[in-house]
């Protein structure tokens, strides 16, 4: 979703340069003055001036969650995803917004910050963060307005940049039990699940096709069958014995190989965003874990990832079913690849498979032994009352909007 550029907006006074003639008589300020300016003349490439310390609440907040995850990056980047994924390392411009205005922004990593005008920001030292500076006003700010939330590569003085817009609403919890602990640790998983997307698409090899949310099939045996994997995985990743977790996980390839026969069209959007989406969320859970998240860890792995992918919702159909779910399907199935020891998975998924092709081919299942779990799958699931519910669910499908991105179905 792109937001026009806001109205334009008042100069605001840095905090630098801001002084009060009370607390300084003026005759005194002069010479001062003189050796200021002349400082600022014999400056060249980066500047030698630095803000004053940040005193806006929600600054002094991204700068501690900054700390957390970067710290984290820089001890056990190996824990996260590989060591070749370093947040910490990347060139990062994080855009302070209110109210759908841009009023400056903090520049991270950037090999040429007195090019764009960055002044280096006081920082305490106990936070372990590079030089950070502050950018005030903001280059390209025309094309920064029209970013509505972050942007995973922006060219800034001749560096591909990520781009990330906060607030204060992104640090304040909206209430509730659930949901007062789990949006306090957002902004640092968000800011992990972007920036491992912009990692992607540096040097991933993704698979190639037709994204066709639209035209993706939803009759009622292909979500029956939607709802009889998606419960199988959850048990997989569920199970703490090993040998329900390898049942659970053979009936899931099973009745998923089913499915794709039914409709062979599915198999590249399913697959693509579990490579891409499921693999964004399993690093944001092994993040939390780090960190010691309640909520999103690998601890409560399968309870927190499904709570949000129900087998079948009650409305919006289609956005679940060829989008939302993939989420936690490939967040799922990486986990399974932890729990079975896969060798060099995440190299395989970087090289252009999917987890899910990985897992596959770890079980290397027959057409026999298939056909035999895929009857076991039915019997352990209830599949004549799963198609019951999938065929209420086809028909309010048939009713809604084959466009997910709209407003009333997404």
């Amino acid at each position: 979703m792109i937001k026009p550029a806001p109205p334009p907006k008042p100069l605001a006074a840095s905090p630098a340069s801001s002084f009060t003639s009370s607390a300084v008589p003026f005759p005194a300020l002069i010479p001062a003055l003189i050796l200021a300016a002349a400082l600022s003349a014999c400056a060249s490439g980066e500047s030698s001036r630095k803000s004053g310390p940040p005193n806006d609440p929600v600054d002094r907040k991204v700068f501690q969650a900054l700390s957390q995850v970067f710290d984290q990056f820089q001890r056990s980047a190996d824990k996260i995803w590989t060591t070749d994924y370093r947040l910490d390392r990347m060139p990062i411009l994080l855009v302070r917004e209110e109210q759908e205005r841009d009023l400056y922004g903090f520049l991270i990593n950037h090999p040429a910050p007195g090019k764009l005008g960055g002044v280096p920001e006081n920082i305490p030292g106990s936070l372990g963060l590079p030089t950070i500076y502050r950018l005030n006003p903001l280059p390209k700010k025309n094309r920064i307005a029209e970013i509505a939330h972050f942007t995973f590569s922006e060219d800034l003085g001749g560096t591909d940049t990520f781009i990330l817009k906060y607030s204060e609403e992104d640090f304040s919890s909206p209430g509730g039990d659930f949901d007062s602990a789990f949006m306090a640790d957002n902004w640092r998983l968000y800011l992990v699940h972007e920036t491992f997307h912009t990692f992607q698409f540096q040097g991933w090899n993704e698979k190639m096709g037709n994204q066709d949310t639209a035209g993706y099939p939803l009759d009622a045996m292909h979500l029956a069958l939607i709802m009889m994997e998606t419960a199988a995985l959850r048990a997989a990743v569920d199970s703490r014995d090993e040998r329900i977790r390898t049942e659970n996980t053979q009936m899931f390839i099973a009745v998923r190989e089913e499915r794709m026969k039914l409709h062979i069209e599915v198999e590249y959007l399913d697959l693509l965003q579990e490579q891409i989406e499921g693999t964004a969320k399993y690093v944001e859970h092994r993040m939390g874990s780090l960190l010691g998240f309640e909520y999103t860890n690998l601890n409560t792995f399968a309870s927190t990832n499904f709570m949000a992918m129900p087998e079948m919702p009650e409305s919006r159909i289609r956005s679940h079913a060829a989008f939302g779910r993939f989420y936690g399907t490939g967040a799922a199935i990486c986990r399974l690849l932890d729990n079975f020891a896969v060798k060099d998975w995440k190299t395989q998924v970087t090289n252009g498979l999917s987890p899910y092709e990985v897992l596959r081919d770890r079980f290397a299942l027959n057409e026999s032994d298939l056909k035999a779990l895929l009857a076991s799958a039915k019997e352990a699931y209830g599949f004549s009352c799963i198609q019951g519910r999938a065929e209420k669910a086809a028909a309010r499908a048939a009713e809604e909007s084959t466009n997910i991105w709209d407003d009333e179905s997404f």
